[in-house]
Order: C-alpha cells, then sequence, then structure tokens
C-alpha cells in the first residue's frame, strides 16, 4: 500500500467570553451539535450573501468514549459542472468523498482538509498557507446555538530543547508581516508606524519617503518584556508565542533573538508533526489511519 506524507499542525483551544462567565468546552459543544440523527444539512455555513460558496463537514466520527472527535470540512462552490455533489447528499446523515466522484451535481468541492479535536486542542492538516482563522470561523458557526463565548485556536510553539529562557533578549515582528483578514487592521497600524517612525528619525524628505512607500527600507516592531522572560515558566513563554503568531498568515514574520543575537523564527517553534498515511488505490487518503495519526498527536500534546 502506498503512504503520502501529512504535515498536522497543532493549536490549543482557547474560549474568549465576555457575555457570561460560564466556561464550556468545545467538544461538549460539539457533542450536543454531532449526534447520529443530525443530517450535513445541518452542517452547511454559507459564506456570503453574494456568492454561492459554503463550507461543510459531511461526516464526523467519534472515539468511543466521545471525547475525541474527526471530521473533514469542504469547501463547495454551487452551480458549476466539473465535479457536482448531488442535493440529495446533504440529506444524508453524512457522505464521504468517493460518494462524488463521477457525479453531475448542481456543487463543486474546490478544496478539503481533515481535522481532530478533544477538549484542549485541534490538529489539522490545514495548508500552511491558510491561516486557522477559516476552521475557526466555521466551528463556531456549527455551535452559534450552543456557546456563550468565541473560540479561537492559538498555535502550539515549543521553546527548542536546550534553549534557556534567561538568554532571550527581544521578540521582533517585521513590518512586511502577512496577517489573516481578520487582523488586517494590525498590519496597516504596524505600517503606518514603520513609517511615521522612519520619518521622525531622518526627517520629512521626498526620497525617504519613496523608500518607504516600496517597502525598501522598514521599521520592525520589537517586543520586551517588563517581566524577564527567565521568570516566566516553559509553559506560560510558549502560550505568549502562541498568541502572538495567532493572526499570522505567515509565522515567519517573527522572530526571537537571544542575548547572543541568534535568530530563531516562528517556523522553527511551531509544533508540528510530519506523519506518513496510507493510501488507497485511488491515492485518497486512509481515514482510519489518518484519525490514529491525530489522535496520538493530540495524546502526545497532552504529556507535553
Amino acid at each position: 500500500m502506498n503512504k503520502k506524507p501529512v504535515t498536522l499542525r497543532a493549536f490549543r483551544i482557547n474560549q474568549i467570553s465576555e457575555l457570561s462567565t460560564e466556561d464550556s468546552s468545545l467538544i461538549s459543544l460539539l457533542q450536543q451539535v454531532f449526534i447520529p440523527d443530525s443530517i450535513v444539512q445541518d452542517r452547511r455555513m454559507r459564506l456570503n450573501e453574494v456568492e454561492d460558496e459554503e463550507d461543510v463537514l459531511p461526516f464526523f466520527r467519534w472515539n468511543t468514549e466521545q471525547s475525541f472527535v474527526f471530521g473533514m470540512v469542504m469547501r463547495v462552490l454551487k452551480n458549476d459542472i466539473t465535479q457536482g455533489i448531488p442535493s440529495d447528499l446533504y440529506d444524508r446523515e453524512s457522505f464521504s468523498i468517493s460518494d462524488i466522484d463521477g457525479t453531475e451535481g448542481m456543487d463543486t468541492c474546490k478544496s478539503f482538509y481533515y481535522m481532530a479535536l478533544n477538549e484542549s486542542f485541534l490538529v489539522t492538516n490545514l495548508p500552511r498557507n491558510l491561516n486557522v482563522n477559516r476552521v475557526e470561523t466555521y466551528i463556531n458557526y456549527l455551535v452559534r446555538e450552543q456557546r456563550r463565548g468565541i473560540y479561537n485556536f492559538v498555535p502550539v510553539m515549543t521553546v527548542p530543547e536546550g534553549f534557556p529562557l534567561s538568554q532571550i533578549k527581544r521578540i521582533i515582528v517585521g513590518e512586511n508581516i502577512s496577517l489573516n483578514a481578520s487582523t488586517e487592521n494590525i498590519g496597516s497600524t504596524i505600517k503606518t508606524l514603520s513609517r511615521e517612525a522612519i520619518a521622525h528619525l531622518l526627517g520629512e524628505n521626498p526620497n525617504i519617503t519613496e523608500l518607504t512607500e516600496n517597502d525598501i527600507i522598514q521599521a520592525d516592531l520589537v517586543l520586551k518584556f517588563r517581566k524577564k522572560p527567565s521568570e516566566m515558566t516553559k509553559e506560560e513563554y510558549e502560550r505568549l508565542l502562541g498568541q502572538m503568531t495567532r493572526p499570522l498568515s505567515d509565522d515567519r514574520g517573527i522572530s526571537i533573538v537571544t542575548k547572543q543575537n541568534r535568530k530563531i523564527s516562528g517556523a522553527e517553534i511551531r509544533r508540528e508533526k510530519r506523519v506518513e498515511v496510507d493510501t488507497t488505490e485511488t491515492g485518497r487518503f486512509n481515514e482510519v489511519n489518518l484519525m490514529q495519526e491525530m489522535e496520538l498527536f493530540i495524546t502526545e500534546l497532552m504529556r507535553e
């Protein structure tokens, strides 16, 4: 049997609520939504009122204790003839990607990804060039009637072994970073501050203005701590790094600088796992194998 490499990304599940002091785990709310008699139609989320594009979860699988759930999310475009999803499939409790092979329905599956989560962590094979905001939006939509706040997924970061926190000097966020759609205003603010800082230091000059507008020179955002990193626990620091990289669509835009001026990029401390997953004769994933790999990764995260 052939195998295909898969990169699994890890995120910590946080609840943000200003409406209620009630702290409900996301998995407990999904237990109310992902029930045996629910149908695919209940799990459709239209992206906007103008375009016929939506996210849908065609199936889910619980473990025996219902403490872990696995599923696939499809991005679907309606009114296209290339690869169809017959409308009657939405009336089923579930369907698989093999059910839409060769059909001539009214919808098209543009892309899909897998995800799994338990009470504390979410793991997904969502491509690196896509921000986890896509997953957050869809999951929060599914539990919209049950939740009392918003759930977000913070990247799990791991400080390299043998790297003492006392050696951390500062964290730099570059001006040319790319942010996800929900935090674009932060990106424009950083860019504006960068240009204002350069103008203040070098004076108003048409040549300088041209250089900043064309991103030939830039000023970076440097973060320092009131509390020394050496006084923080490893877990506190890793959570901080996760929160800082969450708005970034490319975590290479952040770097840690040591007292020896060594730079460590966000990509180096991002918690990921590369696995080999069995494939079928048609090249599709063995979903049982992928589910087990995701469950194993979450187990590892729980033990760290």
